[in-house]
């Protein structure tokens, strides 16, 4: 028989502590909490921060370096920038509307003469002037042989005097431009003959001390009347025969006047056709020219003693458009018709003969026209069909 096994009290107590794993035991520990009494993560050692300073010194010093070279280069560019604008305001500048403006042809038919007028601004808008470029030639080639005579030997002081207008008609600025003229003395109405009595002597005596006064007067006064206005200058053509007249200067325009013009027109006392014909043609020559003189001397008069002022206009009122001939640029109305001059007029033109619009047309003394409709922007300028 056997006896049963006896085991020490010791060794049961000590078997379940031999079975806990030591893994459990470790995770069972780190699980705890760490106790109130232990000590946080220290700071950084002294011997690292002593380490860290000298390098936030040279940051700082590059930081600061930084910002002093962007603020010497605003100040720079602040620098420039206002040396610009000093430059552009204290610069002349010239005025940019309407530098040169090509005024095109003018016709004086009575007298056969064709201007061209270009005008252009010279300067600046405060202290530039309007300056101008005029040629006056025949119309038709026919034309040339009267007034190649008339220019090369004036009958009178002649003129033209030019205005420039603006869309509406309305006269902005105007120049007088003289022909050079030599005062001549007029020939005796009676041959001269010896006196029979030495009364008759001491008259003819006294008429020629006063023809040559009267000769040396009017010298001086188209001396005057030359130096106050420009004065034509002749253009020969290839004949050697005066074939045209061109003149240039000032127009006494303001920039503002300069930038409204146009069109322009003008007026003279150049002989009529059948004057220049007679010209010609002498005896009869000889006493149209006096007639001429006279003639001009007694409306200078008349000028000069008007004093109620005359409308440039001599002609306007209201016409309905009925059509307008692209190919001829005219257009026809119901009672007149008009020829447009300008290209840039010729599709309001046509504008206007597709809707048949009622017009309202003011026309000078030269059959120059302005066209306007209601509520039109502007005018059309064109040459009334006489």
């Amino acid at each position: 028989m056997s006896e049963p096994d006896e085991h020490h009290p010791h060794d049961q107590s000590t078997e379940p502590s031999q079975a806990i794993p030591l893994a459990s035991a470790t995770s069972s520990a780190a699980s705890d909490p760490i106790p109130p009494t232990q000590d946080p993560i220290p700071p950084v050692a002294p011997f690292m921060a002593a380490e860290a300073q000298p390098g936030g010194k040279i940051i700082e010093a590059a930081q600061q370096k930084k910002s002093g070279f962007t603020f010497l280069m605003v100040g720079i560019g602040a620098f420039a920038l206002i040396l610009i604008v000093l430059l552009f305001i204290s610069k002349p500048k010239a005025n940019p509307d309407n530098p040169s403006t090509d005024l095109g042809p003018g016709v004086f038919a009575a007298a056969g003469l064709r201007g061209h007028l270009v005008a252009k601004w010279i300067g600046t808008a405060q202290d530039g002037k309007a300056h101008y470029q005029l040629r006056i030639e025949p119309i038709e080639p026919q034309m040339l042989s009267g007034f190649a005579f008339v220019t090369a030997k004036p009958p009178t002081p002649l003129s033209v005097k030019l205005r420039v207008l603006d869309q509406t008609g309305f006269a902005l600025c105007s120049k007088e431009v003289v022909f050079h003229y030599e005062p001549r003395t007029m020939p005796s109405a009676s041959p001269s003959q010896s006196p029979a009595h030495k009364s008759d002597a001491a008259r003819l005596a006294a008429e020629k001390a006063q023809s040559n006064a009267d000769l040396q007067a009017r010298k001086a006064a188209e001396a005057e009347r030359e130096r106050r206005n420009d004065t034509f200058q002749d253009q020969p053509g290839t004949d050697g025969r005066i074939d045209a007249v061109s003149a240039e200067g000032e127009l006494p325009c303001s920039v503002d006047a300069f930038k409204r013009a146009y069109y322009w027109d003008f007026s003279t006392n150049f002989p009529t056709l059948d004057e220049q014909g007679a010209l010609l043609t002498p005896p009869a020559g000889h006493a149209s020219l006096e007639r001429a003189s006279e003639d001009a001397r007694r409306a200078m008069a008349a000028r000069k003693s008007a004093k109620k002022p005359v409308s440039a206009f001599f002609v306007q009122g209201d016409d309905r458009i009925v059509g307008y001939d692209q190919f001829r640029g005219k257009l026809d109305a119901e009672g007149k018709s008009f020829y447009i001059d300008r290209k840039n007029d010729e599709p309001t033109a046509a504008m206007w003969a597709s809707n048949t619009l009622l017009i309202h047309y003011k026309c000078d003394q030269h059959a120059t026209c302005a066209l306007t409709v209601a509520g039109g922007l502007s005018a059309v300028h064109a040459r009334l069909n006489e």
